[in-house]
């Protein structure tokens, strides 16, 4: 998530932004600068941010994001919701060591699903310092998803060369633990920042095994049934809802009656 968008003046000019349509062009200009864009140009995008953000249907924003693809701008793996804008490392290049390092975060946080998570790898991690592994044998089909590692530079330890076992990679919930703060501010109406205090809440429950559909289920239950009521509307709050005791009964409440988490 970025606060701003940079955004080159020869976007206007752009061959390709030009044989787009009204929606085309419009949709474009959301993915540079929308609040859900980062620093390596890819992000997870559900329907209903895009939705909500351009006051879109469904059905307009599916045909928007297929023109991106057929123009290359832009893919969407539908599976995930994760969106790759093409060129935007190219446009937008790290300018340090730290925003490689926030850019490699990003990527490494894309699921292995992601149908175009692998090409991306291929064509922009050197940019980032990021390379697919190779295979073992050039002639060898692939198997499984593409591993990928972070280009590092090691220094001698004086001890005899060894490999080092590797430690296992730490799970980073930060962008599922934005995807729920987010979806609450949207359906609730509320402004609740993504500091450690409102993250952490959520983390915690996603690290018991909830998942992000389990959680914003709860946000939908609760804001259904609060939400217009003075007395109750102030707990829509993430100290409430995502604290241990309360979320478990909320979550098991849910399971009685099959609560379904529907996009803002």
């Amino acid at each position: 998530m970025r606060d701003y968008g940079k955004v080159h003046t020869s976007f206007w000019s752009s061959a390709t932004i030009r044989s787009m349509s009204e929606d085309g062009r419009t949709l474009a200009m959301y993915l540079l600068t929308s609040p859900h864009t980062t620093i390596s140009g890819t992000f997870r995008l559900p329907d209903g941010y895009v939705c909500e953000d351009l006051q879109w249907t469904a059905e307009r924003v599916s045909e928007g994001f297929a023109e991106l693809f057929h123009k290359g701008f832009a893919n969407r793996c539908e599976t995930t919701k994760w969106v790759w804008i093409r060129k935007h490392l190219e446009w937008n290049p790290p300018e340090n060591p730290n925003q490689r390092k926030s850019a490699q975060k990003i990527v490494t946080s894309i699921p292995q699903e992601c149908m175009w998570r692998i090409d991306f790898i291929r064509e922009c991690g050197e940019i980032i310092g990021m390379q697919p592994e190779p295979l073992a044998n050039p002639s060898e089909t692939l198997s499984k998803p593409v591993a990928v590692t972070v280009t590092e530079v090691n220094t001698l330890s004086g001890k005899p060369d060894a490999d080092p076992e590797p430690k296992p990679p730490r799970a980073d919930y930060t962008p599922q633990s934005r995807e729920v703060l987010e979806y609450l501010n949207q359906l609730a109406g509320k402004s609740y920042r993504p500091v450690k205090a409102n993250l952490d809440l959520i983390t915690a429950r996603l690290k018991e095994g909830f998942s992000v559909d389990d959680l914003c289920a709860v946000v939908q239950r609760k804001t259904e049934e609060w939400q217009g009521k003075p007395d109750m509307e102030a707990y829509l709050r993430p100290e409430t809802l995502f604290g241990a005791r309360k979320f478990a009964q909320y979550s098991g409440q849910l399971s009685q009656s099959g609560g379904v988490r529907v996009d803002a």
